[in-house]
């Protein structure tokens, strides 16, 4: 790929938590950014139908430059059915065969694909933590073996096509849009049981080590890895420098509310898929250390600014 030369962005999942903090971090430096989003994901005639239209958008300002397509799609999760998690792994396929049907061999190589993968449900049942690019991807849910099957789908592809690619293993992401409809997002419900003084359910012991990175920190991370001047197939760990307890997540809650936050635990009842120890690092410190990075409480704090506002205003209408 050309250095110095513009790259046009595609995102595909623009309106979620990672689509949205690419497209953000691009707008501050001013760089357009294509996307695709609010795509019935359950009607693969209609998510065909964007991503042709997405695809189209490509080709249609790239003309002879490179571009770049980034995957932050997806509704399913790590306690996903092993249907729902195979249904994404054929969405995948489906932007594979439009970029196919639609592109020339010649508009293929100028490309590149990025894949929001997960950390935690790629490394599950890996051994000796903390878990690097170099640890062996071992999961134990529908989720993360339908993670580590699209990471191979899309390496076969891309060495086919001579199509550059990147794997993003993302660590448990945190952001101000977070959906609390899923079954995810620690310290977002974590927030809003603290604010609201509501009980929360915790699943696993409070010794349950995790890896949170904020939003904002792993758009610019994903983005760094991507403008490097790699060839073929790169996979790398985005994650935060450190990695923390839920009893340490409570306690700093706790610290910056200015009161305890009740919980109910339910371990017992807890999915086998929740492994104690996910401690994830990389071995692209120099690439990590680049990225500007937000501090546990600094990320938590904003939660809880944001959280306030959203309350407030729910109060007033």
């Amino acid at each position: 790929m050309n250095k110095g030369v513009a790259r046009h962005h595609l995102v595909i999942g623009a309106g979620g938590l990672l689509g949205r903090a690419i497209v953000a971090r691009r707008d501050e430096t001013n760089q357009a950014t294509l996307k695709v989003s609010g795509l019935d994901w359950g009607n693969d005639d209609a998510v065909r139908a964007g991503l042709t239209i997405g695809v189209s958008q490509i080709l249609r300002h790239a003309s002879h430059d490179p571009w770049v397509v980034h995957w932050c799609a997806g509704r399913a999760t790590v306690r996903s059915s092993e249907q729902e998690s195979v249904h994404e792994m054929g969405l995948l396929r489906q932007l594979l065969g439009v970029l196919e049907t639609m592109m020339t061999p010649e508009q293929l190589i100028r490309g590149s694909l990025t894949f929001a993968s997960s950390a935690g449900g790629v490394y599950a049942e890996s051994v000796s933590p903390p878990f690097t690019e170099l640890s062996e991807a071992r999961p134990n849910s529908p989720y993360g073996r339908a993670k580590l099957a699209s990471e191979r789908l899309l390496a076969d592809w891309c060495r086919s096509h001579d199509v550059r690619l990147l794997v993003g293993r993302i660590a448990s992401l945190y952001g101000a849009n977070q959906n609390l409809t899923k079954p995810q997002g620690l310290l977002s419900h974590l927030v809003r049981a603290a604010l609201l003084r509501e009980p929360l359910t915790l699943f696993v012991p409070l010794s349950t080590t995790r890896n949170y990175i904020s939003v904002g920190d792993a758009a610019a991370m994903q983005l760094v890895h991507e403008e490097q001047d790699f060839e073929g197939i790169r996979v790398a760990n985005v994650c935060a420098s450190e990695n923390t307890s839920v009893a340490s997540l409570l306690h700093t809650c706790e610290l910056i509310v200015r009161r305890r936050i009740p919980i109910r635990q339910l371990v017992a009842r807890a999915p086998s898929t929740e492994i104690r120890d996910l401690r994830i690092g990389t071995i692209y410190g120099g690439i990590a250390s680049s990225v500007a990075r937000t501090p546990l409480h600094v990320g938590l704090s904003q939660l809880i600014d944001t959280a306030r506002r959203s309350i407030a205003l729910s109060n007033v209408s």
